[in-house]
């Protein structure tokens, strides 16, 4: 539990158990690197480091298509 109270701060009214708080804090860090993704990928213009299934998980199905069809887009430009 140290673990999870380090990096994420727990607020609400709902009670978890362990197994409960670990899903929560694995959610969690799925996001982090997520959003690490598309900073990364915003600032070098790399598209493709973006972990696209991921990040569908999160977004909404018409975000996801514009951003496979930019994905496309830029793997076909010339290096």
């Amino acid at each position: 539990m140290d673990e999870l109270a380090a990096k994420y701060i727990f607020t609400g009214r709902t009670s978890m158990d362990i197994p409960q708080a670990l899903a929560v804090k694995e959610e969690l860090e799925r996001i982090d690197r997520l959003l690490e993704q598309l900073k990364e990928s915003r600032e070098t213009g790399q598209v493709g480091i973006i972990d696209m299934q991921a990040l569908s998980e999160f977004a909404e199905p018409g975000d996801m298509e514009r951003l496979s069809a930019l994905q496309q887009y830029v793997s076909r430009l010339p290096a």
